[in-house]
């Protein structure tokens, strides 16, 4: 074999490893995307819109991890995908607050509880975990009593405290080589199909938001729950609570409509529904339904999304009679497109193979939708 052949690079890459034991992040697949608008948009020619992708990047166990992607898409179609750095890190954990008013609707216990009345009472509406540890410490002895004859507050509170964490990286790390790994253990089998937007709110304040499956293994369940991030560098991870969250496939809606949060819900495995929540963390219920799930689109009241104003009669995006095999067959899936002037930008999955993209001019999208 010649020094310095393709083939030579491959057993190297190989034989390190081995040695360092790394896993193979896309091993399985990188699949099901999602694109927003990227914080910097400077530099660019009229009609481009810089953006960050996310993926969810499947390796060896079946673990999933999301992965980020930057380019530039252009009002005509073309989309630019910067080459990714072939370095990937974990971000580092990051001492966190937690948010009382999630607490009490995370544990879910009687309301007669007088162990977890103690505890809400004289928590702040930011805490610690050094504050709860504290008055847990502090619990007066006939509340330490009931405890040992009821199930526990403290194992509740543990459990409500390892699932949620704030991760970051360091500054002068490339977009692509952030990888949001498992932290927790309702999320060890993997981070699965993250579905960023862009959400402002009603101070006019901007972010990234983005739900996700957790997925567990030795769980019967999945769940929903929250990403948070300003700038990409610094990520928060928490539960959402209610009915209308479900285990799976909910996406939120960029902004407040009428005071209100809003998401795309399919809460019971069938139907399309929007649920809505006072603070973006309890969804109590989905009550609007939007008819079946579909694989085309949907077109909702700007100011009432409960209300259907149109629907594709067939699908948006579809597998082409050569496109059917793949670590996932007969598979288009995508988390969340881009508009580009009147263009819309639709990153796909293709199989699980790997992502493309698909285009639509919004005018006739529009049209069709109203036909």
């Amino acid at each position: 074999m010649a020094a310095g052949s393709q083939a030579d690079r491959e057993r190297q890459l190989l034989v390190g490893a081995l040695f360092t034991q790394e896993i193979a992040i896309e091993g399985a697949a990188l699949t099901n995307p999602s694109m927003v608008p990227h914080p910097d948009q400077s530099g660019l020619a009229d009609g481009q819109v810089r953006f960050v992708m996310s993926a969810r990047a499947v390796g060896e166990g079946h673990v999933s991890a999301v992965e980020f992607r930057t380019g530039v898409a252009g009002e005509d179609g073309e989309v630019r995908v910067d080459e990714p750095s072939p370095y990937a890190e974990c971000g580092a954990l990051q001492e966190t607050t937690y948010d009382r008013f999630a607490l009490a609707a995370a544990l879910d216990r009687p309301q007669d509880d007088e162990a977890l009345a103690y505890l809400l009472r004289r928590l702040p509406e930011r805490f610690s975990e050094q504050d709860v540890r504290r008055l847990l410490r502090e619990l007066p002895r006939p509340l330490r009593e009931l405890e040992r004859m009821h199930p526990s507050v403290a194992a509740d509170l543990h459990a409500f405290l390892v699932g949620q964490y704030r991760q970051s990286f360091d500054a002068d790390r490339d977009l692509s080589e952030r990888v949001l790994w498992p932290m927790a253990p309702a999320e060890e089998s993997g981070l699965e199909d993250a579905r960023f937007v862009r959400f402002t709110d009603a101070d006019g304040t901007v972010d990234y938001r983005a739900t996700y499956t957790a997925n567990h293994s030795g769980s019967p369940h999945t769940r929903t729950q929250l990403i948070r991030t300003p700038d990409f560098r610094t990520f928060e991870i928490s539960r959402l609570f209610g009915t209308a969250v479900g285990e799976k496939d909910m996406a939120l809606f960029p902004r407040l409509v009428n005071g209100r949060y809003l998401a795309m819900s399919r809460w019971d495995g069938r139907h399309n529904a929007v649920a809505a929540s006072a603070d973006g963390v309890s969804w109590p219920d989905a009550t609007a339904r939007c008819g079946p799930t579909r694989s085309g689109a949907l077109l909702l009241d700007l100011d009432e999304p409960a209300v259907v104003r149109g629907a594709l009669d067939e699908p948006l995006v579809a597998v082409t009679p050569d496109d059917r095999d793949g670590y996932m067959p007969n598979v288009v899936y995508t988390c969340g497109a881009l508009p580009c002037g009147d263009t819309l930008v639709i990153p796909f999955g293709l199989g699980d193979m790997g992502i493309e993209f698909a285009t639509a001019p919004i005018s006739g999208l529009l049209e069709a939708l109203l036909a």
